[in-house]
C-alpha cells in the first residue's frame, strides 16, 4: 500500500511536520506465521516490492509491535545494514531475553516506545534494553507512555514528530 501520511498529523505546524507531509512511503505488514521472525522472508518481502516499486534503498525503516517489535529487533539485527532506523513499539520479551542482540543494532537509530502499564510485553525489559542502548552510544529515544498498556501504538503512527524522526534517517 503507497500510503500518505494520515491527515490528522499534516494539520499540525511544525517543521517536522513540514517534511513528514511531503513523505510517499510505501507501507508493507507482513505476518509472523512460525515460532519467531525469519528475517530472509522479510527480505524476500523488501526485494519483492523493490522489483515492483521504485524504492530509496537508503531509506527502508522497520517498524513491529508487540511480537513485531521484537521481530525488529531480531531481523534488524541479522540485516544490520538493510534499514535506515527502526522504530519497535511495546516489543515483547519472550521466549528469550532481546537485550543479547543490543550490540548488533546500537548503530541504527531507534525510536522505542512502550506503555508503564502493559501486562502483555514488559515495560521493565524494554526500559533495560533502551537503557543498554542508550549505555553503549547508540542513537536511541525511548517514550514511556504513561497510564497505557499494551495497546495504544496507533499514537505513535499519528504523531507527526515520531514518523518525521523516523523518516529523516538516511542509510550513511
Amino acid at each position: 500500500m503507497i500510503r500518505r501520511p494520515p491527515r490528522s498529523t499534516l494539520d499540525r505546524s511544525s517543521a517536522a511536520s513540514d517534511v513528514y507531509k511531503r513523505q510517499l512511503y510505501i507501507f508493507a505488514a507482513p505476518i509472523r506465521l512460525d515460532i519467531d521472525w525469519d528475517s530472509k522472508k522479510l527480505v524476500h518481502m523488501i526485494e519483492n516490492i523493490k522489483d515492483n516499486l521504485n524504492v530509496d534503498e537508503n531509506r527502508i525503516y522497520l517498524s513491529g509491535l508487540s511480537m513485531g517489535g521484537r521481530g525488529t529487533f531480531i531481523v534488524a539485527a541479522d540485516k544490520p545494514i538493510l534499514f535506515a532506523a527502526i522504530m519497535p513499539l511495546r516489543p515483547h520479551h519472550g521466549p528469550y531475553s532481546n537485550l543479547s542482540l543490543a550490540k548488533k543494532v546500537k548503530h541504527l537509530p531507534i525510536w522505542m516506545s512502550h506503555g508503564n502499564k502493559d501486562k502483555i510485553s514488559s515495560y521493565e525489559i524494554a526500559k533495560k534494553m533502551a537503557d543498554t542502548l542508550t549505555y553503549m552510544g547508540a542513537n536511541i529515544k525511548f517514550r514511556t507512555e504513561k497510564n497505557v498498556g499494551h495497546w495504544g501504538w496507533d499514537s505513535i503512527f499519528k504523531d507527526s514528530i515520531a514518523m518525521s524522526w523516523l523518516l529523516s534517517w538516511k542509510k550513511k
